[in-house]
């Protein structure tokens, strides 16, 4: 760049520009900490969000599970039921035959995958719902419902899926 200068003679001298001033890499800098702390922030947020996704999705996999082992044993689908209280870490339901082993396997499953996690199944006829929980941490934002306490740093998260089972 050239720059027209005028001299104390009245004279027009031309120069060039030798460098960058220091204001320039000033503000070149902030806008810079500024993006990458933004791609910082959006990088958080993306984990946070990957990780709630995996867990919904190990919560779908763990009741479509118990539904499909009861629907493989309609006639045994009474002996599936296990309230939440029951079906916790280091809580497994007792049970004898296949449904018995297999409720167990399922609490343990359900323990080992979510963070906290705890199941119930309940069967009503032929109506099943089999749910799951587990704790997640609580946001700031988060809105606090009934029976949670605003200053513990998780929530208690739910999934549940209501299906039929045909008789024999």
């Amino acid at each position: 760049r050239v720059w027209r200068i005028m001299n104390f003679n009245g004279r027009c001298q031309y120069r060039s520009q030798g460098g960058i001033s220091l204001i320039e890499v000033l503000v070149s800098v902030l806008l810079m900490s500024v993006g990458i702390l933004g791609v910082a922030s959006l990088q958080m947020f993306s984990l946070k969000v990957n990780s709630e996704a995996n867990l919904q999705s190990q919560a779908s996999l763990q009741v479509k599970d118990i539904i499909e082992q009861i629907r493989l044993n309609p006639s045994d689908r009474n002996d599936f039921a296990v309230e939440s209280s029951g079906c916790r870490e280091g809580s497994v339901p007792g049970g004898s035959g296949f449904a018995g082993q297999q409720l167990a396997q399922w609490c343990r499953s359900v323990a080992a995958t979510l963070p906290g996690g705890q199941g119930s199944v309940t069967v009503n006829n032929g109506a099943v719902t089999a749910e799951v929980t587990w704790l997640e941490r609580r946001d700031r934002d988060d809105v606090v419902t009934e029976g949670e306490d605003a200053n513990e740093d998780t929530r208690r998260v739910r999934y549940s899926l209501n299906a039929r089972v045909a008789n024999d």
